[in-house]
């Protein structure tokens, strides 16, 4: 299992851990996760914060046209063509299924964040992160512990 750090517009992390929007869509840029796998959202524009995470369920790799198509055919996917501006123009895109979406008890923002992890930048689109990562280490697992604490269920 690998965990990813993904960066989304607020409106939309907000319908990802609300569960309204069950497929988020991505450009491919050479990384495909897989089922199983845990994504870390990072609400990007005035958020600019780490604010849930959730579990990969089954992913689409495909042209956005024929994306569209296999999506629209998902009920209540979440999906509109509003959702599409942002992978048309691209060669091949992702819909990757939202499973287990939790909101994490508290939001760590940026400033944050870089007190913490000094060099931290929120990546474009999104990124590999890795176990020994200082984010992973320092923030997520901390984040876990205290969700435990809180009685939050991961």
């Amino acid at each position: 299992m690998l965990m990813f750090i993904m960066s989304i517009k607020p409106r939309f992390a907000n319908q990802v851990l609300d569960g309204i929007k069950r497929f988020e869509l991505r450009r491919y840029i050479g990384i495909i996760p897989k089922p199983g796998d845990k994504i870390v959202i990072y609400a990007s524009g005035h958020v600019q914060a780490l604010i849930g995470e959730f579990t990969v369920g089954r992913v689409y790799k495909e042209k956005p046209s024929k994306l569209y198509s296999i999506l629209k055919s998902i009920p209540n996917s979440g999906i509109t063509k509003d959702h599409l501006k942002y992978i048309c123009g691209s060669d091949e895109a992702l819909a990757i299924e939202v499973l287990n979406p939790i909101r994490y008890p508290l939001k760590i923002k940026l400033n944050d964040l870089r007190m913490i992890i000094p060099d931290f930048k929120p990546p474009y689109s999104f990124q590999v992160l890795e176990e020994g990562d200082p984010l992973y280490q320092l923030v997520v697992l901390k984040l876990k512990e205290y969700s435990k604490i809180k009685n939050v269920n991961y």
